[in-house]
C-alpha cells in the first residue's frame, strides 16, 4: 500500500468516526470538495499545506492524525532501500578523469573533485586543465598541488603560506617537489582557439587520459560526459 492510499484511508477513518461528510471537511479546511475526494481515495498527491488544511477540517491535531506509527512505514522502507542503492557508474570506486578547458582559476573542477566517498576518496580527478591567463593559471596550479594530498589533509606549510604577506607558492612547491611537478603538468597555461594548436591539444589530452575511454569534459558552464 503506497503512502497516498494510507493517507486517504486515515482521512476517511477519522472523518467516519466523527460522522463528517467530505463536503464538511472540505468546507472547514477551505478546500475543493473534488480535491478532497481524490485525496481520500488515494488518487492525488497532497502537499503539506493541503494536508494541514484537511487535518484542520477533521478537527484533530497532527499527533492524533499521525498516531498510527505504521502510516509511513512503506515510505521509510523505500527511503532506506534507496540509500542502499549502488553508486552510479560515474560515482564508482574508480576515479573518473576530467579534462577542464578554459579552466579559469579552476572553480568548476574543484567542485567535482570535492565529491568524496565515505572514506574521503575522490570520485573525480583532474587529468588536465587548460587556461591561458597567467594569474588564473597560478591559482589553478596551486589548487592542483593541494589536491595531491589526501582530502582535508593539507600540508602544515600551507597555513604558513596563507599567513605570509608575499604568498609565494614556489616556497610550497620546493618543500613538496613531487606533488608540485604533478600539479604543474596537470595545469597547463596554453591558449585555446587556434586551429594550429588542435593537434597539440589533442595529443596532450590523450597523454593525460592514459588510455581512459570514459572521462568528463568541462568548460565554463558546460559539463559533458565523453565515452
Amino acid at each position: 500500500m503506497d503512502i497516498k492510499t494510507k493517507i486517504g484511508l486515515r482521512i476517511k477513518e477519522i472523518r467516519t468516526e466523527k460522522e463528517l461528510t467530505q463536503e464538511a471537511v472540505a468546507f472547514k479546511g477551505e478546500l475543493d470538495r473534488t480535491f478532497m475526494n481524490h485525496v481520500e481515495n488515494g488518487r492525488r498527491n497532497v502537499s503539506v499545506q493541503s494536508l494541514e488544511k484537511i487535518i484542520a477540517g477533521l478537527d484533530v491535531s497532527f499527533k492524533e492524525f499521525f498516531g498510527d506509527e505504521d502510516l509511513f512505514e512503506n515510505a521509510k522502507k523505500k527511503k532506506e532501500k534507496e540509500t542502499k542503492k549502488p553508486l552510479p557508474e560515474m560515482l564508482s570506486t574508480k576515479q573518473t578523469p576530467i579534462i577542464d578547458l578554459f579552466a579559469g582559476p579552476g572553480g568548476l573542477g574543484e567542485g567535482f573533485t570535492s565529491v568524496v566517498d565515505k572514506n574521503n576518496k575522490r570520485h573525480f580527478r583532474i587529468a588536465l586543465s587548460i587556461e591561458r591567463d597567467e594569474f588564473a593559471h597560478k591559482t589553478l596550479t596551486l589548487r592542483s598541488f593541494l589536491r595531491q594530498f589526501p582530502h582535508k589533509q593539507l600540508p602544515p606549510e600551507y597555513y604558513d603560506f596563507l599567513k605570509s604577506e608575499k604568498q609565494d607558492p614556489e616556497v610550497l612547491y620546493q618543500k613538496y617537489p613531487e606533488q608540485a611537478a604533478i600539479a604543474k603538468h596537470e595545469a597547463w597555461q596554453f591558449e585555446l582557439g587556434s586551429s594550429d594548436n588542435h593537434s597539440l591539444i589533442d595529443k596532450r589530452i590523450k597523454e593525460s587520459l592514459k588510455g581512459e575511454k570514459d572521462f568528463l569534459l568541462i568548460m565554463a558552464c558546460l559539463a559533458r560526459r565523453i565515452h
